[in-house]
């Protein structure tokens, strides 16, 4: 065994754990990595390093490949400012369930707690926004470690694991085996199909309270310097009751340590399946609501033909609409940022509620106000892989630990339930979705519903959807009729500036594959010096800027509290057509409708990477409403589709 600098084991046993892109900004921190990818640039199976221009942009790209492939993807940064800058991946992959490796050059280990320069203690700073962060004290632990980080991000429920390496760590000579291939995710032992067909759920008097995976409890210390075994982040030591008038520490919510939930050797006690189908038999205005972040297309082809056997509507939650194919007659819209007010009075109206892998947040609910906690008014059945989520907000009648794909699984294993009465209530809510698809007026000379309706016929069902922040992202999640599952990405933590380096994830992915970008003014420019990542990669994905003069949500907001009295909201904007141009990409100005579909063509057919920019009038923020509409619209409120919204003056 030859010995190896600490950071060619890394990029060995990135080889091994089946990673084949590294998304970076280059350091001069962890120059062994760079060094020992290309040493091997030649080898087959080798790492395709992806130099961007932002580690924003290079996290998000990896965050991206993550989510589409349900694989771990890898992202190296530098200390300090690169590890800040490359949060906002590690929050979103939070969010979205996606098995991000985030790995961060630190200072050397004898400078660490001086306040060197760009120190930070990255453990601490990311163990509220990871599923799991530490830092390797020695060369030898690399390959066990990162074979670990692997584990624990694809143990459900899945998400980013981080780790900091010293750069002395990077360049310590060592002799030290690789870890075998981590491979498929373990079972989620609560929450696998039985070969009869039932679902293994938790037991609220087992001894362990949810134990971490074996990879958790197995990974190094998060410090070198902590003396005990995996301890805590000092944080998280410190944090404070959960409730100012609870007295004890930390202890679990109330309705965590009431839930209902059956116990897989209890043989009194049915299995969740059977005791969901007896609970949907029972009601009469069912509504199945489907989030999370781990599904498939399998899962989603299942889900339908399920639901539409059994005549139940289905809605998906926030960014969520490709979980099913959006033509079933049981699908029913999208219940998120901009939920069209008749899905929202349904799902208020309904007396029970199917939550399968959603968290039930507040983007689902309309700030927790369609199901008010913490015990809703309808019956609620919580299908969740994360124990901790089952009962954190909402008291369900019934708990289910399990993967979403399990459930659903065993629901479509039964026979169509008999005697169900909502076929009518299922049949309505399908047209009210299909009346939101209908066209409303839009001010000015470009027409944003012609243009959806042109992509719509115009993009194949393959195509991806990548979507940045803001209210322009409303016309692509209800206009686009999503067929496939993978075909959507979007930021589930709001941030600004996703789009085009989910774009170029996406397309790096599958180069032959249409990837259109939904990017405002303000978000465009978040992010859009990767445009010249994906010139320099031959990645032409078609970014649509939607250009309005101003950081629009926030107007809206203000027009409600503040009605007429802007602030800090308006944009003076570059040419983003010459701006593209500049870095070699495609670039067209849109100003007319008739403009749109031969510049759309034209992008597509130049090979290159490609930026539109669409001259937006002003009043437009979203499908039907105009800023003059938010003058007289009560804070919160969304807008129902079938108002017709009036051009300014």
């Amino acid at each position: 065994m030859s010995p190896r600098e600490g950071g060619k084991v890394i990029v060995d046993q990135l080889r091994i754990q089946g990673i084949r892109t590294l998304f970076t900004v280059p350091g001069e921190s962890f120059l062994p990595v760079l060094e020992a990818v290309r040493e091997q640039r030649d080898d087959q199976d080798s790492i395709e390093l992806v130099v961007c221009r932002h580690e924003a942009g290079a996290a998000i790209m990896a965050e991206a490949q993550a989510r589409l492939t349900g694989r771990p993807a890898a992202c190296f940064v530098t200390r300090g400012p690169g590890a800040t800058h490359a949060s906002i991946a590690v929050h979103n992959a939070t969010f979205s369930n996606a098995p991000l490796l985030l790995l961060i050059a630190q200072v050397p280990r004898a400078h660490r707690g001086r306040r060197a320069f760009q120190e930070i203690d990255h453990a601490a700073m990311f163990a509220p926004l990871a599923k799991h962060a530490i830092e390797v004290s020695q060369a030898s632990d690399i390959p066990t470690t990162l074979a670990q980080m692997v584990e624990l991000a694809m143990t459900p429920a899945r998400g980013p694991v981080v780790a900091a390496f010293p750069s002395d760590v990077l360049s310590e000579m060592v002799q030290v085996e690789d870890a075998p291939f981590a491979g498929a995710p373990s079972p989620l032992a609560p929450g696998d199909v039985a070969a009869a067909g039932k679902l293994l759920v938790s037991h609220p008097h087992d001894k362990t309270e949810n134990p971490p995976p074996a990879a958790a409890r197995k990974l190094p210390n998060t410090h070198p310097h902590d003396k005990t075994e995996n301890p805590p982040p000092a944080a998280a030591r410190k944090l404070p009751d959960t409730h100012p008038h609870d007295k004890t520490e930390n202890p679990p919510p109330a309705a965590a340590r009431k839930l209902p939930i059956s116990h897989p050797h209890d043989k009194t006690e049915e299995s969740p399946p059977a005791a969901a189908r007896k609970l949907l038999i029972s009601h009469s205005r069912p509504m199945v609501l489907v989030g999370g972040g781990i599904w498939s297309q399998r899962a989603a082809d299942k889900l339908a033909a399920w639901a539409e056997a059994n005549h139940l509507p289905v809605a998906a939650t926030f960014r969520r609409q490709d979980y099913i194919d959006n033509r079933s007659p049981s699908y029913v819209g999208y219940a998120g940022v901009g939920m069209v007010r008749s899905l929202a009075e349904r799902i208020r109206q309904s007396d029970l509620i199917l939550a399968i892998g959603t968290r039930l947040g507040d983007t689902a609910t309309r700030g927790y106000t369609l199901l008010r906690p913490p015990v809703p008014d309808q019956c609620l059945i919580h299908v969740h892989p994360d124990a901790n989520e089952l009962g954190k907000v909402y008291t369900p009648h019934l708990a289910v630990h399990a993967q979403a794909e399990d459930f659903v699984d065993a629901l479509a294993a039964a026979q169509p339930l008999i005697g169900a009465a909502w076929g009518d209530w299922c049949a309505q809510a399908r047209d009210d979705y299909l009346k939101s698809l209908e066209r409303v007026p839009v001010p000015g000379d470009l027409d944003l519903w012609e243009i959806m309706a042109f992509l719509r016929k115009t993009l194949p069902p393959e195509a991806v959807i990548t979507k940045g922040a803001g209210n322009f992202t409303l016309w692509p999640q209800r206009y686009r009729v999503f067929q496939r599952h993978g075909t959507q990405l979007g930021p589930q933590s709001g941030a600004m500036g996703y789009a085009i380096p989910a774009a170029i994830g996406a397309k790096s992915l599958n180069p032959k594959c249409p990837v259109v970008a939904f990017t405002g003014d303000g978000d465009f420019l978040m992010t859009g010096q990767e445009i010249a990542t994906a010139v320099q990669y031959n990645l032409p994905i078609v970014v649509l800027v939607f250009n309005n003069g101003m950081f629009g949500t926030i107007r809206a907001h203000q027009e409600r509290m503040y009605p007429g009295c802007p602030s800090g909201t308006y944009l003076r904007n570059p040419d983003f057509a010459a701006y593209a141009r500049a870095f070699g990409a495609f670039g067209a100005t849109v100003k007319r409708t008739e403009e749109f579909a031969p510049a759309f063509e034209a992008a597509m057919g130049s090979g290159l990477p490609a930026v539109l920019d669409m001259h937006v009038h002003p009043a437009v923020l979203s499908p039907g409403v105009t800023l003059e509409d938010e003058l007289d619209r009560k804070a919160g409120e969304d807008f129902a589709p079938e108002r017709r919204s009036k051009t300014p003056g």
